[in-house]
C-alpha cells in the first residue's frame, strides 16, 4: 500500500500537519509497542487504511493494525477508516490467501464498519 499511504502522507503534509507512519516502527516488542501508544497519545487521528491483507499476528492473535486500531479507540483517538469496497480489483498481493487471517480480517473490518455506521447515524440523529 505505498501509493496508497504517499497519498495521505501528502495530503496530512500538505494541511500543515505531521503525519507518524507505524510502518517506522517495528511492533513486536515491548519497547516499540510504548513508542506506538505514545505516538497515538498524541495523534489528533488515527488513520486506518486497508486493502485486503490482515498482517502479522500479536501474542494476542490479532493483527498489529488492529491492536493499534483498538489502542486508539480505547483512548479516544478520532479514527478515520479507508477500507478497499469488495468490487475494487486488486493484484493478489494485495488480497489475503490464509483462510484463517482473512476470517480475522473480515471480523476486524465488519467491527470498523459497524462503529462508522454507528457514528453515522448518532451524527443524523443531532
Amino acid at each position: 500500500m505505498k501509493v496508497e499511504r504517499q497519498k495521505v502522507v501528502a495530503s496530512i503534509l500538505k494541511s500543515n500537519h505531521f503525519p507518524i507512519g507505524m510502518e517506522m516502527f517495528s511492533a513486536d516488542n515491548q519497547e516499540q509497542w510504548k513508542q506506538i501508544k505514545a505516538a497515538i497519545d498524541t495523534s489528533d487521528y488515527y488513520i486506518l487504511i486497508n486493502k485486503r491483507r490482515y498482517g502479522s499476528l500479536t501474542k494476542e492473535k490479532i493483527s498489529y493494525t488492529e491492536k493499534e486500531y483498538n489502542y486508539a479507540k480505547s483512548k479516544g483517538v478520532p479514527t478515520l477508516a479507508f477500507i478497499v469496497s469488495d468490487q475494487a480489483q486488486l493484484n493478489i498481493k494485495d488480497i489475503e490467501t490464509d483462510s484463517r487471517k482473512s476470517k480475522l480480517l473480515d471480523k476486524f473490518i465488519e467491527r470498523v464498519k459497524d462503529v462508522t455506521a454507528k457514528l453515522e447515524l448518532a451524527d443524523s440523529a443531532k
